[in-house]
């Protein structure tokens, strides 16, 4: 914890941490006092009488957490006793977020269980109610995976209804770059595959090449996390490109060998008419 020097290194710490561990330093970053903490986020949790370990129908019964707010907003929709209001409660200080102008592109940050999904739900239908006449288009919503989609779909529809949920197209990151991928090149009916039919297919080329010096699985990722993730289209690019957190350092002969072993694979994947997520989602073509 002391080593922290940015916002996004606590939030990366505090997804993994206990809850109310990830509480009480997003207290502390959020500038209140030692003392504020204890009382407000600490205190609350203290047993008032000493714990019996071997109850276990005590300890079902005792609340994991407590909530207290002087929030007035927030305190009327805990005692609202309505699950289904409060997952698409909207704080006013959201609210600010939501119904804001932006000139650009803009970023809301926050730790786990601070309310951006819930932001980004309203944004759609601040967005919605601000789309001209006449306007067809959909607002899109993206994220992860499948089953995140699915989520938001189902809580558009609780917060708006089927009229709301007409209006957005929800897709998870992979469908959206496939989806462009295919808008741009209608001709391009290749097999998209995952990650671990492509860590086989490199395999299966090392084993045919009678190369067996490389990993499949760390040629996978060299050429998923340094050539398509920073869009290197050159041998000489490769050279220089900047391979933080691989582990491995290549000299000049080894990156000179992987770049060769990688134009073989993307020739490989061509001749077989299969291309990855990653190549997908690139909007660069990988290779002349």
């Amino acid at each position: 914890m002391r080593s922290l020097t940015t916002e996004e290194q606590l939030l990366g710490l505090i997804e993994y941490a206990p809850q109310l561990t990830g509480e009480v330093l997003v207290a502390l970053f959020d500038g209140k006092s030692f003392e504020t903490v204890r009382d407000e986020v600490t205190a609350p949790l203290t047993a008032p009488e000493p714990v019996d370990t071997e109850d276990f129908q005590a300890a079902a019964e005792r609340p994991a957490t407590l909530v207290t707010t002087s929030d007035d907003a927030l305190r009327e929709a805990l005692e609202a006793g309505d699950f289904g209001r409060w997952k698409v409660f909207l704080h006013p200080t959201q609210a600010k977020l939501v119904e804001r102008r932006y000139s650009g592109p803009a970023r809301v940050g926050g730790g786990p269980g601070t309310g951006k999904t819930i932001v980004a739900l309203h944004r759609v239908r601040h967005l919605v109610s601000q789309l001209p006449p006449g306007h067809t288009k959909p607002v899109l919503l993206t994220t992860y995976n499948k089953n995140l989609a699915a989520d938001l779909r189902s809580r558009l529809l609780e917060l708006g209804g089927e009229q709301l949920l007409s209006r957005v197209d929800v897709s998870h990151v992979d469908q959206l770059a496939l989806r462009v991928v295919r808008e741009a090149e209608p001709g391009n009916h290749r097999q998209t595959i995952d990650d671990s039919r492509a860590v086989r297919e490199w395999r299966e080329m090392l084993d045919e090449l009678g190369e067996n010096g490389w990993d499949p699985e760390f040629l996978h990722d060299e050429w998923t996390q340094v050539v398509l993730g920073q869009a290197v289209g050159t041998r000489t690019d490769y050279f220089r490109a900047r391979r933080a957190g691989r582990g491995k350092n290549l000299g000049r002969a080894e990156r000179a060998a992987v770049w060769q072993l990688a134009e073989r694979f993307t020739q490989r994947l061509d001749r077989l008419g299969r291309q990855t997520w990653d190549q997908a989602e690139v909007t660069w073509p990988p290779w002349p």
